[in-house]
């Protein structure tokens, strides 16, 4: 099955294996830089998903969640919101309420915003 599925290019570029410096000194802390593949990305904030290329987890919410199924749930997450602004047709609706809003109502000459009176 190896023999099959197995390429040696792309492990050499996820596992960096020409990188001439192994560890780097970056802001008082030694980084590695050969193997990042196996190692787990660095926790951000509680939101911040962000993590190395081919990490092989993502840090979200407080726990580490398998990269492939991560980005998947993302997709689905993604589809799901832009089907719900399709549906009720909420891009034409903001574009709309936009439209409504007329410089010269809001602000005066120098740029004040006025304020109404009854």
């Amino acid at each position: 099955m190896r023999d099959s599925y197995y390429n040696e290019s792309l492990s050499d570029i996820v596992k960096k294996v020409f990188e001439k410096n192994q560890i780097l000194e970056y802001r008082n802390e030694l980084v590695q830089q050969i193997n990042p593949i196996y190692r787990n990305p660095l926790p951000g904030s509680w939101l911040n998903f962000r993590s190395h290329f081919y990490a092989p987890n993502k840090y979200f919410m407080g726990i580490y969640i398998d990269t492939f199924y991560f980005n998947v749930s993302f997709v689905w997450v993604l589809t799901a919101l832009l089907y719900v602004t399709l549906y009720y047709d909420a891009l034409k609706r903001t574009m709309d309420w936009f439209s409504q809003i007329k410089p010269g109502k809001l602000f005066n000459s120098k740029g004040v915003q006025k304020r109404e009176t009854d």
